[in-house]
C-alpha cells in the first residue's frame, strides 16, 4: 500500500488521501468488535495496513515539504514522535483502563476508533494542501522513475534497515503482552505500563535523535542508534 499509495498522491492529491486513510483506518479499528473468527481478524488488520499504509508516506512527504533543511530532521522527529507517545504510550495506558471499566475489548475498540474520525474531519475543514500537479506533469513521469529510486544505495539500505527494525517493532508490540499476561501473569494494567516505556522511549527519542542529526548528519546518528537498538 505505502508503495502505491505514495505516487497517488499525484493524482488524489495529499488532502483526499489523507482524509480517506484516516477514515477508513478508524472505522476498521472500531469493526474490529464486531469480528468474532481468527480468519475475519486477520483480514480487517491486513486492511487496517492497507489504511496506514496510504498515510504514512503521505504524511511524511507533507512534513517533508514545508520543512526548511536544516529543521527538516526535527520537524520529521516531532511528526513521528506522536506515534510513540500515542500509540504505543498513552494506548496501551487507555486501553487498560477502558478494559477494567468495560470488561471488553469490544467496547474498546469502539471507542478508540472516535479520535481518528475527529482528526480526519478536522483535516477535512483546516487543511489547505499545496497546488497539485498538472495532468500534463503526471502523464509525462518517466515509468523509469522506480528503477531510479531503487538505484540509489541509501534507498536500498533504508529499505532493509526500516524492515528489520519494524519487524522486531511489531512483533514485540504484538506478542509481548501476550507473554506479561498468559506467562507472567501480570495484570492487564501492569502490561499496559510495560508496553508504555516503549512508547515513552520512542517519542524522547524521535524528539531528540532527528535534530542530532540535522547537527551531526544522518549516516553517523543512525548507524550508532541501529546498533544500540
Amino acid at each position: 500500500s505505502a508503495l502505491f499509495m505514495g505516487a497517488a498522491i499525484r493524482i488524489l492529491g495529499t488532502k483526499k488521501l489523507l482524509v480517506l486513510s484516516i477514515t477508513l483506518l478508524s472505522l476498521l479499528a472500531g469493526a474490529s468488535a464486531l469480528i468474532t473468527s481468527l480468519v475475519g481478524l486477520v483480514l480487517l488488520r491486513a486492511l487496517m495496513g492497507v489504511c496506514e499504509g496510504a498515510f504514512t508516506p503521505v504524511s511524511i512527504i507533507v512534513t517533508d515539504e514545508v520543512s526548511q533543511p536544516c529543521r527538516r530532521g526535527l520537524n520529521l522527529g516531532i511528526q513521528q514522535a506522536l506515534f510513540p507517545i500515542i500509540g504505543l504510550c498513552l494506548g496501551p495506558l487507555l486501553a487498560g483502563v477502558l478494559l477494567e471499566v468495560f470488561g471488553s475489548w469490544r467496547a474498546v475498540f469502539a471507542i478508540i476508533s472516535l479520535p481518528g474520525l475527529v482528526v480526519a474531519w478536522y483535516l477535512h475543514k483546516t487543511y489547505q494542501p499545496t497546488q497539485a500537479p498538472s495532468t500534463a506533469s503526471i502523464a509525462g513521469a518517466s515509468k523509469s522513475q522506480w528503477r531510479t529510486a531503487l538505484s540509489s544505495g541509501n534507498v536500498r539500505l533504508n529499505i532493509a534497515l526500516m524492515l528489520c527494525i519494524l519487524t522486531c517493532q511489531f512483533v514485540l508490540c504484538a506478542l509481548l503482552p501476550s507473554y506479561l499476561t498468559d506467562i507472567l501473569h501480570l495484570s492487564n494494567f501492569s502490561m499496559a505500563m510495560i508496553i508504555s516505556a516503549i512508547g515513552l522511549g520512542g517519542f524522547f527519542g524521535q524528539l531528540v535523535i532527528p535534530g542530532l542529526s540535522d547537527q551531526l548528519g544522518r549516516k553517523p546518528v543512525v548507524s550508532i542508534c541501529f546498533m544500540i537498538s
